[in-house]
């Protein structure tokens, strides 16, 4: 920072005597309104004659979202300088669920669960603005070496899964149980990039305002898997779409919580809870511009917690610890432009009152 600050003398829009330009793909804004109604109906085997050790619900959620985004795009290409983008897509889904308890014995209940849920993208996954860089052979920027456009795509939709889960709880003391749980999620739409190479560059409605005039010579062709003009410069145009493909996510978890209130004296007052969950990361929904799964984004394969405490009549105290593995993050969720892994971490925490 001092040594540009030294040797150059900011004109126009500055920040701390640095440009700052308008970035098209980190400004943007995006408003989301959602509408739900859901309508559930429980039931309970001891009403029945037999008097069935079963209950639960079932029910269905319909939610509709309408989403409008805009964004800035500034390019020496565009004709007025500086273009403001906007979209709008609208979309429903309807979400049913069932949920089962079996009381099996006093102290021991297995649960079991069916759903479709859906979870929505990453704002910066569905921006309406486009980018265009040219690499220039002169000096002079008359001779073109490459253009490169990047789209954005406002009609990428939310993923959707299909669920299903069971677990074994064994409530073995009052305030205390044991639970063991699987589950799988199939999950579907998700995001890959795709590479376009059109006929001709007016087929694609966000390139209109920009000028290629001694850039893009005619038509586009494919020659030996590179997308050029007429003068056999190189344009690449990548943009972001849902896929057909479906992937799933497995994974289990294992919990305790106990107390020793069954101690006498002072030991009565300790406790201990304690998870680990393991979960599937290997496979996630998006692909990278070569065709090739990413791993799962945001998910560590390894989480647990512990937690140890004592509680008096007047007092208490709480040590808690907690530990992730390294987890995967998309170039859209990092804004560097990079995928990257964040490495393992954990958190030692300690509460009096």
């Amino acid at each position: 920072y001092n040594a540009l600050l030294a040797n150059n003398t900011c004109e126009g829009e500055c920040v701390r005597g640095l440009p700052f330009r308008i970035n098209n793909n980190r400004t943007f804004d995006t408003e989301l309104d959602v509408n739900s109604a859901y309508i559930m109906a429980r039931f309970d085997g001891l009403n029945l004659p037999g008097q069935l050790p079963i209950r639960g619900n079932i029910g269905v959620r319909h939610v509709k979202s309408d989403r409008s985004i805009s964004a800035f795009t500034i390019s020496d290409l565009l004709v007025d300088g500086e273009q403001r983008s906007f979209a709008t897509t609208d979309f429903t889904h309807t979400l049913p669920s069932f949920n089962l308890i079996w009381d099996a014995r006093d102290d021991l209940m297995v649960r079991f669960a069916w759903y479709e849920s859906m979870v929505r993208p990453n704002a910066n996954a569905y921006r309406v603005d486009s980018s265009v860089d040219v690499d220039w052979i002169d000096e002079e920027e008359t001779i073109p070496e490459d253009v490169d456009i990047e789209l954005g795509n406002p009609d990428i939709l939310p993923f959707t899964a299909d669920a299903w889960d069971v677990s074994v709880e064994w409530y073995n003391r009052k305030g205390s149980g044991i639970t063991f749980a699987y589950f799988s999620k199939e999950v579907a739409n998700g995001i890959e990039d795709r590479v376009l190479c059109p006929a001709n560059l007016t087929d694609l409605d966000q390139l209109d305002p920009y000028d290629f005039t001694g850039i893009i010579t005619g038509g586009l062709t494919e020659v030996g898997g590179e997308c050029q003009d007429q003068a056999g410069v190189p344009v690449f145009i990548e943009d972001s779409i849902n896929n057909a493909e479906t992937f799933t996510i497995d994974g289990w978890e294992v919990g305790i919580l106990q107390n020793f209130d069954f101690l006498d004296g002072w030991m009565s007052g300790l406790g201990v809870r304690a998870n680990y969950t393991r979960i599937d990361t290997s496979e996630g929904p998006d692909f990278d511009s070569s065709g090739n799964r990413l791993p799962l984004e945001n998910v560590s394969e390894d989480t647990y917690n512990l937690i140890l405490y004592y509680e008096a009549e007047r007092w208490g105290v709480r040590m808690a610890y907690n530990y992730r593995s390294e987890y995967f993050i998309e170039s859209t969720g990092s804004f560097t432009g990079e995928d990257r892994f964040v490495g393992a971490r954990d958190r030692l925490d300690m509460s009096a009152s």
